[in-house]
């Protein structure tokens, strides 16, 4: 596992995300002081299999498998409204329950683009140095 980093560590376009996460899609202005993060990567079919069989999946309900619910998904979503994000090559983030916790539109768009590499980070609790759920 690679070593988890603090906030000011992290390249620009990840601390954006990561603030965008926080700040403004959240409300936890302390998240540089109690979290830590852990930069990565995963293959496109990696990371379609983790969200598919995520514990709190509840898309397993509406479609047979992921690809019915990716072709859904990118006839319903605009990418030009997430340029910004999508130029800098924001990361996923990760979570247990759910695959990911945010970046559902990135990873949408990433594998529609036929990226086989997806960008990640990981939150990692600071006191205790375990992933956030």
């Amino acid at each position: 596992m690679t070593t988890p980093v603090d906030f000011e560590s992290l390249p620009p376009s990840v601390q954006r995300a990561v603030h965008h996460y926080m700040i403004e899609d959240g409300d936890r202005h302390d998240f540089a002081r109690e979290l830590r993060f852990i930069v990565g990567e995963m293959t496109a079919a990696d990371m379609k299999s983790r969200c598919w069989n995520a514990p709190d999946n509840d898309m397993r309900e509406d479609y047979p498998d992921w690809d019915s619910y990716h072709a859904d998904y990118c006839a319903s979503q605009n990418p030009i409204d997430y340029i910004d994000h999508l130029a800098e090559m924001w990361p996923v983030i990760l979570c247990e329950r759910e695959g990911i916790s945010d970046g559902w539109h990135r990873l949408h768009w990433y594998l529609r683009n036929g990226l086989e590499t997806i960008p990640t980070i990981d939150l990692v609790e600071a006191a205790r140095g375990t992933t956030t759920k």
